[in-house]
């Protein structure tokens, strides 16, 4: 019966969706210059209000379904903690936090991407430590998940995570591997 259970798993696990969820910068370093994207597919520089406005930190939550079956996106989670002078893990003291959770009933066909349609406003949620993250006092990290179903399970959701420190030497984000992060993962 276990050799039989395990050749089941192994076949629905082949065969499932695989929901990955990642930031994708709108803006881009081009040139050594912040361009934004136009409606035509070419980008065009940034304006210095734009740029002191962070502008160039905005970002686009985007789904993949890196499986062979369609999967239904249920909800998705976005959370920014900034965590205090010495902390190194989303488990220590932070001094600031905000969660956002949207529903997102969406069916992601199989190797298919969407984009959700809330922008995330990195500079929002820094800026007003902003200068304790440049001094590197403290550690931006923005994380959450995407909850999805699959057809081999319609009744348990597996949330598939994503996790991202602000750098300030690249003033962008940097995924880190995994929600459960490292100590030399989370310092800037």
């Amino acid at each position: 019966m276990k050799i039989m259970r395990s050749q089941a798993d192994a076949l629905v696990n082949s065969e499932r969706a695989w929901v990955i969820a990642e930031l994708i910068p709108i803006c881009r370093l081009l040139g050594g210059s912040w361009h934004r994207p136009t409606g035509t597919g070419s980008w065009v520089g940034m304006d210095e209000d734009a740029i002191l406005g962070g502008d160039y930190l905005r970002q686009t939550l985007r789904c993949t379904n890196m499986g062979r079956t369609p999967a239904h996106i249920l909800r998705y989670q976005i959370s920014y903690s900034c965590l205090d002078k010495g902390v190194t893990s989303l488990a220590g003291g932070t001094v600031a936090k905000q969660d956002s959770i949207r529903v997102f009933d969406h069916l992601l066909p199989a190797t298919d991407r969407i984009d959700v349609p809330e922008t995330v406003d990195v500079h929002d949620y820094i800026k007003e430590r902003m200068v304790g993250i440049t001094k590197l006092e403290n550690t931006a990290v923005i994380h959450g998940w995407v909850e999805y179903l699959h057809v081999f399970n319609d009744y348990d959701a597996v949330k598939a995570p994503f996790c991202y420190v602000y750098r300030p030497s690249t003033m962008g984000l940097e995924r880190v591997p995994d929600t459960r992060a490292s100590k030399k993962d989370l310092l800037p």
